[in-house]
């Protein structure tokens, strides 16, 4: 597994970007045709991600006409191990020891676990289909960093103190094929903090089903989210610093 800082500077994409700072992220890529280490770590996340989707939603597994809604139910729950995994990786390449926590429901989920301070990490991914550049940079379908439901003060909604983001550059549906096989890239795309979630002069709200969240998923259930536009959030090498605060 490789990994490297990769910097984008979205005015020379799009020059009416609403980033107009140069973004700085973690590019990953890993090898699962040549590299020993790779192949076992993705055969592992597969097989965790495929007993997570029958466990979030059993009764949908054995649906044959809904093979192809529950193909994506799993893709997303490896995706979403895998970009859990590698946050994991950065903050242990930054001297930041963390734990993750068992994903029961997408309600309850708190992913990692900063070990110095306790505070929350949520991770989110992703598949921008037009490239990583367009969902970062576009000045019109720019991507957000996902926050709370907005009702997030519902009984049982637990606040996060971060939340980040992974970009996989592929089409949802064609995840796993790219993932066995050499040259896969996944990008750590940069988050927000609970404080700029609820800013409205920063945050606002949308409708959605995130692509990782497979408990909504599988029932196809729309819900209102905080979320920061990508162009207001703060990069990942951003974030990494925040988290080495007590």
């Amino acid at each position: 597994m490789k990994r490297y800082r990769s910097k984008i500077s979205c005015p020379t994409v799009f020059p009416q970007s609403k980033r107009r700072k140069d973004f700085f992220m973690l590019k990953y890529e890993l090898n699962y045709e040549s590299d020993k280490g790779d192949r076992n770590l993705i055969k592992t996340l597969v097989k965790k991600g495929k007993a997570l989707a029958k466990a979030v939603h059993p009764a949908q597994a054995n649906k044959s006409a809904s093979l192809r809604s529950w193909k994506t139910i799993e893709n997303n729950s490896i995706s979403g191990l895998l970009a859990e995994y590698l946050w994991v990786d950065s903050l242990r390449a930054f001297d930041l020891e963390c734990q993750t926590n068992n994903y029961e429901k997408a309600i309850h989920q708190i992913d990692i676990t900063l070990k110095h301070n306790q505070k929350k990490i949520e991770v989110r991914s992703s598949f921008p289909k037009n490239g990583v550049k367009f969902a970062l940079c576009h000045p019109q379908h720019e991507f957000d960093i996902l926050g709370p439901y907005s009702n997030s003060y519902k009984p049982g909604e637990i606040k996060k103190d971060f939340y980040v983001r992974t970009l996989f550059p592929y089409p949802s549906f064609q995840f796993l094929q790219h993932l066995e096989k050499d040259g896969f890239i996944a990008c750590l795309t940069g988050g927000a903090t609970w404080g700029m979630m609820m800013d409205k002069e920063i945050s606002k709200q949308k409708d959605l089903i995130p692509q990782d969240d497979i408990l909504e998923l599988s029932l196809q259930k729309s819900s209102t989210y905080q979320v920061v536009p990508i162009s207001r959030a703060l990069d990942t090498f951003e974030m990494l610093e925040l988290f080495k605060k007590p």
